[in-house]
Order: C-alpha cells, then structure tokens, then sequence
C-alpha cells in the first residue's frame, strides 16, 4: 500500500530495452497504455540478428504536467507471420524492463531497473 492509505502502489515499466538473441530479424512492437486518453501507443522498430533496442518512454502531455504511458506488452514477429506476446511483470515502478528474444521466437523478460 501506499503510506498506508489503503491505495495500492502502482505496478508498471515506463520503458523496455529488447535484446535480439536470435540468429534472424525480427519485429518489436512496443504497445503503452495512455490511460489519461483511453488508447494505445505503439512503436515497431525491425531488430537485426544480435541487436539491442531501447524502446524510449512515452510522455503524455498533460497541460501543466507530464504523465508517463506504461509499457503494457511486447509483441516479437518473425518473417513466417509467427509472433509472441509478453506483459511486463514488475514489483513497482520500473524505469525500463528487458526483454529476450530467444532462437524459435521464445521470449522472455530479464532484469527491471
């Protein structure tokens, strides 16, 4: 709880770093929540073999103060049309969480900063 007020702390990443370990490209798609405007925000970047991407947090303007949108899933594509989708699981506010792009499209989630 938060300062004991009976508000549950909030659970989210601000950011993800994916790391392409597998031996082909694939395509990330990074998908935020922006709950201040009831929609999605999404980044696709195409990530080489080997590669490493920091998918940048999203900052929603919110007139005379800024709100973060949370990471809410990372999608993983192959070029045969198979993807897979993981949600951050986090203990609090992370500033970025890291994904792991396994050979076979196998993903997993790694450390929380």
């Amino acid at each position: 709880m938060f300062g004991g007020a009976g508000v549950p702390t909030p659970c989210y990443a601000r950011s993800a770093t994916v790391h392409n370990e597998a031996p082909k490209p694939v395509t990330v798609t990074i998908v935020y929540s922006d709950n201040q405007n009831n929609k999605e925000i999404e980044e696709t970047a195409t990530l080489e073999a080997n590669t490493v991407k920091e998918f940048d947090e999203q900052v929603i303007d919110m007139g005379s103060w800024q709100a973060v949108a949370p990471v809410k899933t990372v999608t993983v594509k192959d070029g045969h049309n198979k993807n897979v989708s993981l949600a951050p699981a986090v203990s609090g506010v992370m500033r970025t969480v890291h994904f792991h792009v396994k050979p076979n499209l196998h993903l997993e989630q790694g450390a929380a900063s």
